[in-house]
């Protein structure tokens, strides 16, 4: 807490998509019911048209608007941001426990939920001040699957509810496209497994077919107007891929479920397999090959799983989970973690097959897709939390059902377990201490020293040697940025990288005035220096304090940041 609040500033961590968020909360907040897609500030002189989901920054200024009865103070609107992750993080301990409860026993059911509470990704994205979407997506991805779950076994009204909570999270998250994509699956390999029991799924149809239909209106309703336009069906905004597979699964539902009726109540059962095979095929040639929907669907396999786009490959949303592991802490824990879930999935493969429950498939399909794409992206890792810690259960209860003897004694198993998670725990603090105070600081220093600007016609902007601070330079200075990680409009992220791999200063002088740039910010910054050769614009601006027309006007204290003015006038 000290790390991040000196009693006059609240310092929000991670990378700077928390002061983005801040920025679409106060701008819905002012422009009520409104959210305005275009910031004028973000990758100036351009401007940027938000391609993030408006639903988590909107709900939010609700949020702030209730609590400030109509008028919230910016001190409020920040408080409730930097509260809103411990507080989802904590509930969604309470979802997990009751999912947990269709799997396991009662005393390892809450045996889950305590690891899960206490599991380090979950901790990291769901500490106070880390305001970005990344603590609300397991939480409603453990409400869809309980409501569904609750529809199937209890009342058809709890399906409304998951299908609402799929419209949430796509709004909150484009990635959650992955729940529609899991639950789908879970329900024809469910729906399969009845087939070969010789019975129908009436009530898991039903199910599926009232939450997917409920979730349809509302993800159609987000389509960004703007990047419409431009990107009819893509992944890494809302368009017309999420409508369509989420209708396709709609499809399939309806077709498995009419061959259920017909190869249990038919006798010609050969004839109705390969006319349905034929007929499942031909659809989807139709709907993959049409539209550009295929597209699309590699897109968004690549970008959850394959290579970060360009420009982005030091971005901690695209760490390798097994490549960003450093030292014998961090080796060993990614060890043990890939051992458990390896036995436990073995384990619990076996069990699904003797009792293919659909609370059990739903469990097994999520965890190898969420452990997969944690492996290639680590930002997953606060997702596969909850598999993880309900699989560390599910092997103890398993080992402790199993009556033959174990060669290791239960009790050093469990020490051993403890240990290790608590051992990692100690080390929590290396992953979220806060290192942006330094940076903020010179944010506050432009903030009170350089000329105001027009908030609809910015006269000049800032440039920083990192892109990902863009956002905070906006918030807290109060200046227009050239770059920001908003790789769908990478004009200044290229401008960016020209400026500071430049070696001609001539060259670099003609960017900079292309761009409106009046100020530029130099912090260590691993991406250019890698392509940075030694008389570059990147390299010798570290080593002199005035470069033909740059002057520096400010050093921070560490020496981290320094401040450059572009004495030419900006055209």
């Amino acid at each position: 807490f000290n790390q991040i609040y000196n009693w006059q500033i609240l310092f929000f961590t991670g990378d700077s998509d928390a002061y983005c968020h801040l920025l679409r909360v106060q701008s819905a907040i002012q422009n009520f019911p409104k959210l305005p897609l275009l910031e004028p500030f973000l990758n100036f002189p351009h401007g940027t048209h938000h391609f993030w989901p408006p639903v988590f920054d909107w709900l939010t200024a609700v949020l702030c608007l209730i609590l400030g009865l109509g008028f919230p103070s910016v001190k409020l609107i920040e408080w409730t941001c930097a509260l809103l992750p411990p507080i989802i993080g904590a509930a969604t301990v309470f979802p997990v426990y009751y999912f947990s409860k269709n799997i396991l026993s009662e005393k390892n059911a809450i045996f889950a939920s305590v690891i899960f509470a206490i599991m380090p990704f979950h901790i990291l994205y769901t500490t106070f001040a880390r305001f970005d979407h990344h603590f609300a997506e397991p939480f409603f991805f453990i409400l869809i699957i309980l409501f569904f779950i609750f529809a199937v076994k209890k009342s058809l009204l709890y399906a409304f509810l998951s299908g609402i909570i799929i419209f949430v999270s796509i709004g909150t998250w484009v990635g959650s496209t992955i729940f529609i994509l899991i639950l789908g699956i879970s329900v024809l390999v469910k729906m399969i497994f009845d087939i070969l029991a010789r019975k129908t799924s009436d009530r898991l149809f039903q199910t599926a077919i009232i939450t997917y239909a409920t979730a349809l209106p509302g993800v159609m309703l987000l389509r960004n107007p703007y990047w419409k336009k431009i990107y009819t069906i893509s992944f890494d905004t809302i368009s017309l891929f999420q409508p369509y597979m989420i209708w396709i699964f709609l499809l399939l539902f309806l077709i498995f479920y009419f061959f259920q009726c017909l190869i249990v109540f038919s006798k010609n059962r050969k004839f109705i397999i390969i006319s349905g095979a034929v007929a499942i095929f031909l659809i989807f040639y139709a709907l993959l090959f049409s539209g550009g929907f295929l597209g699309g669907l590699f897109a968004g396999i690549n970008f959850l799983g394959g290579r970060p786009p360009q420009f982005f490959s030091e971005f901690g949303e695209f760490e390798s989970f097994i490549t960003s592991a450093s030292g014998m802490l961090d080796i060993t824990f990614v060890a043990v973690i890939l051992i458990i879930v390896l036995y436990g999935v073995a384990v619990f493969l076996k069990d699904t097959m003797r009792d293919p429950a659909f609370e059990k498939i739903i469990f097994l399909i999520s965890t190898v897709i969420f452990g997969i794409l944690t492996l290639t992206r680590a930002r997953f890792s606060g997702l596969f939390s909850i598999n993880f810690a309900i699989l560390v259960a599910y092997i103890f209860e398993h080992l402790f059902k199993n009556e033959k003897s174990l060669k290791i004694s239960k009790l050093s198993i469990s020490v051993s377990a403890i240990l290790i998670f608590a051992f990692y725990g100690y080390g929590i603090h290396k992953i979220t201490k806060n290192d942006f105070k330094e940076y903020y600081q010179s944010l506050l220093w432009l903030k009170e020293n350089l000329p105001a600007v027009s908030r609809n016609n910015p006269e000049y902007g800032v440039l920083p040697s990192a892109s990902e601070y863009g956002n905070a330079i906006v918030y807290a200075a109060e200046r227009p940025t050239i770059a920001t990680n908003m790789h769908l409009e990478p004009h200044g992220l290229i401008t960016l990288e020209k400026f500071f791999i430049e070696t001609d200063l001539k060259k670099a002088q003609k960017i900079l005035d292309e761009n409106r740039v009046k100020y530029l910010i130099l912090s260590p910054t691993p991406y250019i220096e890698q392509k940075a050769k030694k008389d570059s614009m990147y390299n010798k601006l570290w080593q002199l304090e005035h470069l033909s027309q740059l002057e520096k006007v400010y050093s921070s204290d560490g020496g981290n940041i320094k401040i450059f003015m572009n004495k030419i006038p900006c055209p």
